[in-house]
């Protein structure tokens, strides 16, 4: 039992220590856990690169890719205990690393589907990567060609060629669909 002073009174940091881990157990054999577990990052990156090899649709290829990530996050993580992760630690680690937004929403994945592993397998009673941030994609708009750029082009075309590329500029046509425009398929009496 936790120390006490002389009078018998425990210190509150202590008993609240005491509280939590017998709460955490007496969950833990609620769900039919037993107790936590106490492997680690690494060894169920072992177990789960393995189990994918063999039980999932996925191509070699995108196993290799996960593999890759995974292996990364273990450089950071590896021995710390599946109950011991944090999507908090995580987002950290993400930030110092500085990768790009795509990237780490590829290492999230990873560590989200070989967390929904250890879930499978009841190692641990909840994903703690659901809980990552995912980084928002900044997407760049479209440029657009200026009206001087397009005369400048036009100009240096012949007739022939000017009639698909304005097809092309003003109605929003890519070039194959420029050039397989018919007569036929223009309606003058409704402007279509």
């Amino acid at each position: 039992f936790p120390s006490h002073d002389k009078a018998g009174n425990v210190p509150f940091t202590i008993a609240k220590t005491a509280l939590l881990k017998y709460q955490t157990e007496k969950n833990y054999l609620r769900l039919g856990m037993g107790q936590p577990s106490k492997m680690t990052i690494s060894e169920l990156i072992v177990e789960f690169t393995a189990w994918q090899k063999t039980n999932t649709r996925k191509k070699p290829k995108t196993i290799q890719d996960e593999f890759h990530f995974l292996k990364q996050i273990e450089k950071q993580f590896g021995q710390v205990q599946l109950n011991k992760f944090s999507s908090n630690d995580f987002d950290a680690w993400a930030i110092a690393q500085k990768y790009q937004p795509q990237t780490v929403i590829h290492y999230s994945r990873a560590t989200r589907l070989m967390f929904k592993y250890a879930m499978l397998k009841k190692y641990i009673d909840f994903n703690p990567a659901d809980k990552i941030q995912r980084p928002k994609i900044i997407r760049k708009p479209p440029k657009f060609a200026e009206h001087d750029d397009v005369m400048k082009v036009l100009n240096a075309m012949t007739k022939d060629e000017q009639t698909p590329f304005l097809c092309m500029y003003y109605a929003g046509l890519r070039p194959s669909e420029s050039f397989r425009l018919q007569a036929k398929n223009i309606n003058l009496k409704n402007n279509t």
